[in-house]
């Protein structure tokens, strides 16, 4: 009788271990960011867990908008801020396994002759993918 129960334990924490454990996990940033894509429209990328900063190097390019794509996970909202002023936010996938997010839009030209600093932040937990680009690409 106790090698039956023995059995039946070990069974279930093989079933944790193989099927549950693996679906907790959150994705990889990297994987994030690869599933954003890169465009002829691409100022800057980043990705990390918390908060992301991406520095824009200055550009040969006139003053445009620029549209910031976030993807995130966790229930908090992502907020960016460009150049410590706050653009927007988006919602973040709900879980720490389910990616959301969506663009903020900064519809007013961005000079891009100079350096600017695009910050991303949620809960700390939070995966986090971040691609700058040119508006309307």
């Amino acid at each position: 009788m106790i090698g039956v129960v023995a059995g039946v334990l070990v069974a279930v924490a093989a079933v944790v271990v193989l099927v549950v454990l693996p679906m907790t996990r959150p994705p990889d940033p990297g994987a994030l960011l690869a599933e954003q894509g890169v465009t002829d429209a691409t100022l800057a990328r980043g990705a990390g867990t918390g908060s992301v900063r991406v520095e824009v190097r200055p550009q040969g390019r006139p003053p445009t908008g620029v549209t910031v794509t976030v993807s995130c996970t966790g229930r908090d909202v992502a907020r960016v801020y460009l150049d410590g002023a706050w653009e927007g936010g988006v919602a973040c996938g709900g879980d720490v396994r389910t990616a959301g997010g969506g663009d903020v839009t900064i519809g007013d030209p961005v000079d891009l002759g100079v350096e600017h600093v695009v910050e991303v932040e949620a809960e700390p937990s939070a995966v986090i993918a971040v691609t700058v680009a040119t508006a309307g690409a």
